[in-house]
């Protein structure tokens, strides 16, 4: 059945992405209002007009504001560009070139076809005298580009994407080889790594702690200050370093410079914002902004109910300026706060209710950037930067039998970062430079975090499986960690674009220096584009990199630990299909070693455990208790190895856009003499997100995902081991077993599971629906409403089972293992000034 509802909808998606734009009725060609405007241009080509405009001034999610008024395809061309600050200028052999239109200028006449109106009167800005700055024309890096680099998701879709609820890391978990861990806590798991290996950068500055605290908040990024948003899969750029997986690239745009001041902002579901920004006084190319981004539903509801509701607020800011006619500087700031506190009622019903959960969190994020650009063929970059994130987690709903659940977590980077890029001829690219990082870290915590589901294996991040015989958890650690890499990429005449690089790591806390050569090769077969690549790369253990299961007391002195490592090799495809169509299919192989994992217990160790416990002698030998079980100390041993192929078919333009993915992979990790799926080993996921533009004032977007279940270690019948209370209320120090009818009473112990049975169960498959319609009245406002998981599918079930007493195994329950949420509605209001 689950085969024929895939095909149905795979059938189903490609049809509509396949649908031409008469197929919505000749009566919406005329009208431009909502349209891409890639597809406006493209549409007004004529053999007399000819347009020539770049992906960067005019990207596929740049839409047409405006109605332009009649029937001249030139006029109709400039009335469509001049709202985004563009024109258009006389280029060779009677083409127009889509250029930037300079603030104050009047709009541009490239052609003698109909004369345009008498020049304007000079505003106030033209008759200031103009600042060296505003000549300056700065070249962007130079780039071969000829290979894949990755995945890219535009600003705009993840504004537009149902179900996304304007959350950008929500966006790269429908990409090809992304597994999400949970529906919203932004941790990501990519091509058979963990949500440990992965790097997110901003602007150059590495972040540690992506999303805002609690269920249904947001990443720390405004989409609607974004440029760019990409991940690169395999990291192959050496200019990234530090973890073995992916990376991350998120860079935020200027302010605007057309006008002295815009403003524009949203309420959605989870968040709001306000966005004010324009062009620095006295001059033309230097610009700003700044936006406030929060929640706003706990203001409102505190007032009609007696609980309290998760809430963050972020100031961002961010300055633009050209020095000279050969620097451009940039300082960006964020400082936020964040805090998520739960009401529950009492144990008992005649209790009133009490805070039993919370969370608090500070980010801080300063950094200013100074590019020089001599020439078009080279340019400098200096980064310095300042990184803080605070975090403390405390639950206190076991606090009848053990102390209360308090873990406090706090990472500060200092980091400087130099890169040199310079283009020596044709094709040819030289990319080299340092970064130094200061990071001091700690880690605290106590007693054992409420969950949906137990892991069982190990001691955990949230304290299950911690004794705390010697105390509390205090781990404190301080590095140095310095980076340098050499790139240089270049065209071996009509062969391939071949860019060899290499990057080498020094940390002071495991003392290790480590060289990762990477080699990339590309070559187009017409407008086929085929890759391969192939890396080493190296991650040194830290606090900040526990964002898996599995908890490490790492020491002091991480003499004893090695950084770990991953050898990969890509291959990959792509080509444009026609229709606005283009397919990419790219595979990998991976191969892990030096993981960190929880060494077993010694002999000694497994003894001074069991005095704890009364063993009574027809105890069975392979009772769970009386393994060698794992510990927090860590040691560097663990391998693996991840596998997989992905599917991308992607649709830029026309009234149908979006993308369908797939991947087939396999990811396994050899832990105490078994090999095993990883923790998030996920064979099969299939995604669609579509936008749909039926007509002017109204756009529709739908968001499927369908996965298989990620492993779990199942739960297991064990004989039952448990503390009493006598009548004087004296907590017996040992733990006894229990009897009946003289036999030893087992029963399903979700705490304590086999080594031997490490995720060898799945939970039940991922499925999510997500539907958004968009009405805009072609102005100021747009407003919006959406449907998550329109069909109110149950995920990440787990079936839990135990022995009646005729020896039969009978279903006692079924349990969520992840939070998830039942069917929602969200809904939003933008607006724009």
């Amino acid at each position: 059945m689950r085969e024929r509802v895939v095909a149905m909808v795979l059938v189903g998606a490609a049809a509509v992405l396949g649908a031409p734009s008469t197929a919505f009725g000749q009566a919406e060609q005329k009208t431009y209002v909502g349209r891409a405007v890639v597809d406006a241009l493209e549409e007004l080509q004529t053999s007399t007009l000819k347009l020539i405009f770049s992906s960067e001034l005019v990207p596929p999610s740049l839409r047409v504001t405006k109605e332009p008024k009649g029937t001249d395809p030139q006029k109709i061309a400039l009335q469509i560009l001049e709202p985004h600050g563009l024109t258009l200028r006389e280029g060779p052999s009677g083409t127009l070139i889509v250029v930037r239109r300079r603030p104050g200028a009047e709009a541009s006449k490239p052609a003698a076809t109909e004369s345009g109106p008498s020049p304007p009167a000079p505003t106030d800005d033209e008759r200031k005298p103009l600042r060296i700055e505003e000549h300056v024309d700065v070249v962007e890096r130079p780039d071969t580009a000829e290979g894949s680099r990755g995945y890219s998701v535009e600003p705009e879709a993840v504004r537009e994407m149902a179900g996304g609820l304007d959350n950008v890391i929500q966006s790269l978990a429908v990409l090809p080889g992304v597994a999400a861990v949970s529906d919203d806590d932004g941790r990501l798991a990519v091509r058979g790594a963990g949500p440990e290996h992965n790097m997110v950068v901003l602007d150059g500055v590495q972040i540690h702690n992506v999303q805002r605290m609690g269920e249904w908040t947001t990443s720390f990024l405004n989409p609607a200050t974004a440029a760019a948003i990409s991940l690169d899969p395999s990291g192959l750029d050496a200019r990234f370093g530090g973890r073995l997986s992916s990376v991350v690239n998120l860079e935020t745009r200027d302010g605007r410079t057309d006008r002295k001041l815009a403003a524009s902002g949203s309420v959605g579901l989870v968040s709001a914002d306000v966005l004010i920004e324009g062009r620095m006084p006295n001059t033309t190319s230097g610009s700003w902004w700044a936006t406030l981004r929060g929640t706003h539903y706990r203001l409102v509801r505190d007032r009609f109910e007696d609980s309290v509701m998760p809430s963050f607020v972020d100031l961002q800011a961010k300055a633009t300026l050209h020095p000279s006619k050969t620097t451009r500087l940039t300082l960006f700031g964020l400082a936020g706060r964040e805090t998520r506190e739960q009401l529950e009622g009492g144990i008992r019903g005649d209790e009133p209710p009490e805070i039993n959960e919370s969370n608090e969190g500070e980010n801080r994020i300063a950094s200013g950037t100074l590019r020089w650009i001599p020439s078009p063929r080279f340019s400098s970059t200096t980064t310095v930067s300042a990184y803080a994130n605070d975090s403390r987690s405390r639950d206190n709903l076991l606090q009848t039998w053990v102390d209360p659940y308090d873990r406090r977590l706090a990472i500060h980077d200092y980091a400087v970062r130099h890169q040199m890029l310079m283009a020596w001829s044709q094709g040819r690219l030289i990319d080299a430079g340092v970064d130094l990082h200061r990071v001091t870290s700690s880690w605290k915590m106590q007693g054992i975090k409420t969950q949906e589901w137990w892991r069982g294996v190990g001691p955990s991040t949230t304290g299950e499986g911690i004794d705390y015989l010697a105390g509390p958890i205090d781990s404190r650690l301080e590095r140095t960690q310095a980076g340098a890499w050499f790139q240089v990429g270049f065209d071996a005449g009509r062969f391939a674009t071949i860019e060899p690089g290499v990057r080498v790591d020094w940390n002071s806390y495991t003392g290790e220096a480590s060289w990762q050569p990477r080699l990339r090769v590309s070559r187009a077969f017409g407008t086929t584009s085929v890759w391969a690549g192939i890396s080493l790369q190296a991650q040194t253990p830290s606090h900040e990199s526990l964002l898996g299961f599995q908890f490490f007391e790492l020491p002091t002195d991480g003499s004893t630990l090695r950084n770990e490592r991953t050898r990969q090799i890509v291959l990959g495809v792509e080509r444009p299909l026609g229709g606005g169509f283009a397919a990419r299919v790219e595979g990998y192989v991976r191969s892990f070693d030096r993981l960190l994992v929880q060494r077993l217990e010694t002999d000694a160790e497994r003894a001074t455990r069991l005095t704890q416990y009364i063993i009574p002698p027809d105890l069975p030998a392979d009772a769970v208790i009386l393994e060698h079980r794992p510990t927090v100390f860590p040691e560097s041993t663990g391998t693996g190895r991840a596998t997989g192929l992905e599917v991308l078919v992607r649709r830029e333009r026309g009234r149908v856009t979006g993308w369908a993915g797939y991947t087939l992979a396999k990811s396994t990790r050899d832990l105490y003499g078994y090999t095993v799926p990883s923790d998030f080993d996920r064979r099969h996921a299939l995604s669609v997100v579509m936008e749909v533009t039926p007509m002017r004032r109204v756009r529709a977007a739908m968001t499927w995902q369908i996965a298989s279940g990620f492993p779990i270690t199942p739960v297991q019948e064990e004989v039952d081991f448990g503390r009493v209370v006598d009548l004087n209320g004296v907590l017996d120090p040992l733990y006894r077993t229990f009897r009946s009818r003289g036999r030893l009473v087992t029963f399903p112990d979700v705490l304590h599971r086999r080594l031997s049975t490490i995720n060898a169960a799945r939970l039940s498959g991922y499925q999510r629906g997500d539907a958004r319609v968009t009405y805009s009245t072609l102005g100021h406002w747009e407003f919006y409403f959406e449907v998550l998981n329109a069909l109110n599918n149950r995920n990440s079930r787990y079936t839990l089972v135990e022995t009646n007493d005729a020896g039969e195994q009978v279903e006692i329950g079924k349990a969520n293992v992840y939070e998830t949420f039942e069917r929602m509605y969200s809904y939003g209001l933008r607006v724009r000034f």
